[in-house]
C-alpha cells in the first residue's frame, strides 16, 4: 500500500533547512503501532547582483571627441539570475550616449559569473554643455528587477579670445608697410592647436603662422602681423585662424586699413607769349600736393629739344617735402 503527500517549502532567508516528517500508523487487522522518521534539507539560493558601479562620470571631453566606459554585473549570489530585456538609455540626453556592447537578451548569469556592457559618450557637435542620462538594465531578480546606472559627461568647445577681435592698420602711405600684434589666449579647459594662418588679402603676412600650441587655462601667444598697403583706398580683409585640436574649427579676425596717396597738380601748359629775341621772360610754376599722402620732390629738370631757350631761375631746396594740400 502507498500514500502520497506535498509539501511546501517556503524559505525566508538564504540558508540551508533541515527538518523530519514523522509517520505514524495505527494497530489496525492484526498490524502494529509503527511510526517512521523522514529527513527533509533544501538548500535555500538566490542570486546577488553586484555592480562594478552605479554612476559614470565621462568627465570633460571636446564637442568632436567620443569617450568609453564600461560597468560590469556580477551575480555574487549562489542562484542564477536571468535578464529580461534589451537594456536601454533614458533621460534628457539619450542621443549623447549609446551601448557598444552588452548581454544578449534572456541570457543566463550563473552564480560568480560577470557581463560587460561598454557605453560610448558623443556630444556628436551637439552645443556644449554637461550632458546627463541613464542606463537600465532589466533581471527577473527579485530584489533588482531593474538596474539604473546613472551617465554624465560634458562637453567642450573651443574659446580662444583674440586681442583686439578686430585690427585697424590705420591710414598709410601707398607701398609701405603697418604692423600689429595680435594676442591670442586659450581661456578653455583642453589644449589647443593652431594648424596654420591664412588670409583672403596677399598682403599680409603672420609671424609665426603654423603649428602654434596654446595651453588650456590661459596659454597664449603673440601674432606679429606686417600688411604691405599695394593697393590705393581700402586694404581691407580677414584673418582666418585655424584650429586642429582639439577639434577642426576656424576664428575669423577682421581687418581695415586705408592706404594714403599723394597726387600733383601743375599747370598743363606754361605759355611765355611772343617775345622778341632780346626779350626775357619770367612765369611761376606752383606745385600743389592734392592727395592724402607726402610726396618728396627729388628734382626740376628741363628737357626737351629747346631746353636751352629755358633756365630755373629759382627753385625750393631740394628734395622737398610736400604734406598734403602743400604747395611749392
Amino acid at each position: 500500500v502507498e500514500m502520497s503527500f506535498d509539501l511546501e517549502f517556503a524559505p525566508t532567508d538564504n540558508l540551508t533547512d533541515s527538518t523530519y516528517i514523522t509517520v505514524f500508523s495505527f494497530a489496525n487487522s492484526g498490524a502494529c503501532d509503527d511510526s517512521v522518521g523522514i529527513p527533509i534539507k533544501a538548500t535555500i539560493v538566490e542570486p546577488d547582483i553586484v555592480m562594478s558601479k552605479y554612476n559614470i562620470d565621462f568627465g570633460k571631453i571636446a564637442v568632436c571627441q567620443t569617450k568609453r566606459d564600461t560597468v560590469y554585473l556580477t551575480n555574487n549570489g549562489t542562484g542564477e539570475v536571468n535578464l529580461t530585456n534589451d537594456p536601454e538609455i533614458t533621460g534628457q540626453n539619450i542621443s549623447n550616449f549609446k551601448l557598444i556592447q552588452f548581454p544578449s537578451p534572456r541570457m543566463r548569469i550563473e552564480p560568480g559569473a560577470t557581463v560587460s556592457y561598454i557605453i560610448e559618450f558623443d556630444p556628436n557637435n551637439s552645443p556644449a554643455g554637461v550632458k546627463t542620462a541613464q542606463l537600465i538594465i532589466y533581471t527577473d531578480d527579485l530584489v533588482d528587477s531593474q538596474i539604473s546606472i546613472s551617465l554624465t559627461g560634458e562637453s567642450l568647445e573651443l574659446n580662444v579670445q583674440a586681442n583686439p577681435n578686430s585690427i585697424d592698420f590705420g591710414s598709410v602711405p601707398i607701398g609701405e608697410t603697418a604692423n600689429q600684434v595680435l594676442t591670442l589666449t586659450n581661456l578653455g579647459e583642453l589644449d589647443a592647436r593652431i594648424s596654420k594662418i591664412i588670409s583672403d588679402n596677399a598682403n599680409i603676412t603672420f609671424l609665426p603662422n603654423q603649428d602654434i600650441y596654446l595651453n588650456a587655462n590661459g596659454g597664449n601667444t603673440s601674432i606679429d602681423l606686417s600688411l604691405l598697403f599695394a593697393n590705393s583706398g581700402n586694404n581691407d580683409g580677414t584673418i582666418s585662424i585655424i584650429f586642429d585640436l582639439q577639434c577642426s574649427d576656424t576664428i575669423n579676425i577682421p581687418f581695415i586699413g586705408q592706404a594714403l596717396e599723394g597726387n600733383i597738380v601743375v599747370p598743363d601748359v606754361i605759355d611765355y607769349g611772343q617775345l622778341a629775341p632780346c626779350e626775357d621772360e619770367i612765369r611761376d610754376l606752383v606745385v600743389e600736393n592734392t592727395g592724402t599722402a607726402p610726396i618728396i620732390l627729388q628734382s626740376i629738370n628741363l628737357v626737351g629739344l629747346d631746353a636751352t631757350l629755358f633756365a630755373i631761375v629759382t627753385q625750393p631746396t631740394l628734395p622737398l617735402t610736400l604734406n598734403p594740400g602743400e604747395t611749392a
